[in-house]
């Protein structure tokens, strides 16, 4: 082979794996920078709540909230409950049209259904990370957004392993935005943005200043023309309790 021709060939190679490589690595630079306009502050604050969700044995909370768009107003209501050994119990109702549809969720550590319109789903295996994401999903964004999407899931009983679930919901700009009483609470808000399936959005989040955990989160986006505003409030977050191991037995 002529070397002219050699020396060509070698210089598209280099060419091509030097793109391919600043296409790999722009995301992750992106990422980088994103995270140097958190506030330490914000972020420190962040970490400890999620720490305690994620590591508790056991998680339990209701949830109420009103999801607007447009200004029409679309209540919901329900409650959480995941233990250690991958357990998990979502029930869920959301009100449209006059109409309240009621969803629940179980895992049993094994194997989960969905309980919907009153049919039971045929049991599927439940993956060994489920309550993770569950509760990681739970600490980053609103029940009303990400939840709907779990009841898909557990009802497709497709066996799937995801990446790493806080690049799922990739959180970046925490800061600090002020102190309240609300409820006869002292309240420390942080606002972030977090990224998940190509969307961008902005969320506040309300902490308890004596035990930092969630107490309001609020986002809102655009569909279309119409703007989305979401209010979800959290009841007492209860962490390390014991929960009746029948509230995660998918026959009941």
């Amino acid at each position: 082979m002529p070397k002219l021709l050699t020396v060509g060939i070698v210089a598209v190679v280099v060419a091509l794996t030097c793109s391919l490589v600043l296409v790999l690595i722009a995301p992750l630079n992106q990422r980088a920078r994103d995270r140097a306009r958190s506030e330490p502050e914000a972020e420190e604050l962040f970490n400890r709540m999620e720490k305690q969700c994620l590591d508790a044995e056991s998680l339990q909370c209701t949830f109420e909230g009103k999801m607007e768009i447009g200004g029409k107003p679309f209540p919901y209501s329900g409650s959480l409950k995941v233990a250690k050994g991958n357990k998990v119990r979502l029930e869920y109702t959301k009100e449209m049209g006059g109409l309240a549809e009621k969803k629940t969720a179980i895992a049993d550590g094994d194997q989960m259904v969905t309980i919907s319109h009153g049919k039971r789903t045929e049991p599927t295996k439940a993956p060994k990370w489920l309550s993770q994401a569950v509760l990681t999903a739970f600490t980053r964004d609103c029940i009303e957004i990400v939840m709907p999407g779990w009841f898909d899931y557990f009802e497709s009983g497709e066996e799937r392993v995801p990446d790493d679930f806080k690049d799922m919901f990739f959180m970046s700009q925490l800061v600090m935005a002020g102190t309240q009483r609300l409820a006869g609470k002292e309240v420390r808000t942080v606002k972030y943005r977090l990224k998940s399936k190509g969307d961008d959005w902005p969320l506040q989040l309300l902490l308890d200043a004596e035990s930092d955990l969630p107490i309001k989160r609020i986002l809102t986006f655009h569909a279309g023309e119409d703007e989305v505003k979401v209010t979800e409030t959290y009841g007492a977050i209860k962490l390390n309790e014991k929960i009746d191991e029948r509230e995660f037995d998918i026959k009941n």
